[in-house]
């Protein structure tokens, strides 16, 4: 993946990451991409601004082709608020410059004060977490992590500082953080570091006293011990999670019930019945369609619901209806939502194995594959490399696609080794 860096101005302010260009510049694309995906702006409204398609938004994004003219950049900064700096490096000498070593090194909370009051700017960490949280939701955000962590250094070491009230305006932002750093390491299976940042919200939330960072704390904890296998203890913190119900956003209740119905499922401690309630009355809250502010980008949907179903009909032996909404899944989650996708995907071609569909699961298991190897899923190659294996269990073991998986999946373990 090529390297990303941060870039420092005169007065000390720290914009990133992005990519170097050819005339070491940052990459007008990556600013670009950033500031669009932070305004919570699609390629195609962007498109419409510039009187340009969607199609030639993601092109200048991803191959830096934004224009050279002077009166294109200045509209582009005034649709999408872009510091001009950005686009314009280097009017003076040396205005803007690559920071090195800041990803190496721990950063001082220095370069993210207010310029005015000499406070941390809160409302900067505050913008770039949603802008991690776009990022994480459309492609999973793996090369934010660095920089989230980064940020997480930055707001433990002010809340030791401050007190009153900045202490207790940065404590629900610092939990925030710890919650997505996790999502994103968990994906990658490195629950070594995902759990003790979860452990680390949890203990923000109680010391807030705050029943709804408390209740998604927990929520979040309770998947990424889902995805470590580890559903006994996944069901216990979501049920701990259920019963903030009472002093938490409905919506909220709504994404946790569907978790729990899940965990509750794999872990085959309640009865089926039992567990299909759940989904019931996730169901009516989503069909009550009633809109809340996502402060915690638990982005609960019709997809949602048809996800979570199906992985607990799967572990119920109903594996003719998990593929039934599966399918519903993918046609309800918008299309730029490749992470959404992929992890779908994962779940078709592990069905379709499980129903000795050899066939089928070959062909779905080889184009998860790419797709996750690209978005960094390494939680989706894992479920893969256990597709590969029951395939080369079956009648099929020596097709094409079952072949072409194996060399790219030992492709991928030799890389992994020498990366690490």
């Amino acid at each position: 993946m090529e390297a990303k860096y941060f870039w420092q101005d005169m007065r000390g302010s720290v914009y990133g990451p992005f990519r170097m260009d050819e005339a070491g510049n940052p990459h007008a694309g990556d600013v670009v991409q950033q500031y669009r995906l932070l305004r919570n702006i699609s390629p195609k409204t962007l498109g419409s601004e510039l009187g340009k398609s969607a199609r030639w938004v993601q092109l200048m994004e991803k191959e830096n082709m934004v224009p050279e003219l002077i009166s294109r950049r200045k509209l582009i900064i005034k649709v999408l608020h872009i510091p001009p700096i950005l686009l314009f490096p280097n009017i003076l000498e040396n205005d803007l410059i690559r920071i090195d070593t800041i990803l190496d090194a721990k950063p001082t909370t220095r370069a993210y004060r207010n310029t005015v009051s000499g406070s941390l700017d809160l409302r900067y960490c505050d913008e770039m977490l949603q802008l991690y949280w776009n990022n994480y939701h459309v492609s999973g955000a793996q090369s934010m992590l660095l920089p989230i962590e980064e940020k997480i250094y930055i707001l433990q070491s002010f809340t030791v500082e401050a007190s009153g009230s900045e202490h207790n305006k940065t404590l629900p932002l610092l939990c925030r953080y710890h919650q997505l750093a996790a999502l994103i390491a968990g994906e990658r299976d490195n629950f070594e570091k995902a759990l003790p940042h979860l452990h680390q919200a949890i203990a923000i939330a109680e010391e807030m006293q705050n029943p709804e960072m408390q209740a998604v704390s927990l929520f979040r904890r309770g998947l990424t011990y889902s995805a470590q296998g580890n559903f006994g203890k996944a069901a216990t913190d979501l049920k701990k999670a259920c019963s903030f119900e009472g002093s938490i956003p409905i919506t909220l209740i709504g994404r946790i019930l569907l978790s729990t119905g899940k965990a509750e499922a794999r872990a085959k401690r309640s009865e089926n019945s039992e567990i299909l309630r759940l989904f019931e009355k996730a169901e009516k809250i989503i069909q009550n369609g009633r809109k809340e502010e996502d402060m915690h980008f638990i982005k609960l949907n019709e997809g949602n619901y048809h996800e979570h179903r199906a992985a607990a009909l799967t572990a119920m032996g109903n594996l003719e209806e998990a593929a039934e909404e599966l399918q519903e899944a993918h046609e309800t989650f918008p299309a730029d939502q490749a992470r959404r996708h992929n992890n779908i995907d994962a779940m078709q071609a592990e069905l379709a194995a499980t129903s000795e569909e050899h066939i089928i699961a070959a062909s779905i298991a080889l184009r998860t594959f790419g797709v996750a190897r690209q978005l960094e899923m390494t939680r989706n190659i894992n479920t893969i490399g256990k597709v590969y294996s029951q395939l080369r269990q079956g009648p099929y073991s020596k097709s094409k696609d079952v072949k072409e998986l194996g060399e790219k999946l030992r492709e991928w373990e030799k890389n992994n080794r020498l990366l690490h």
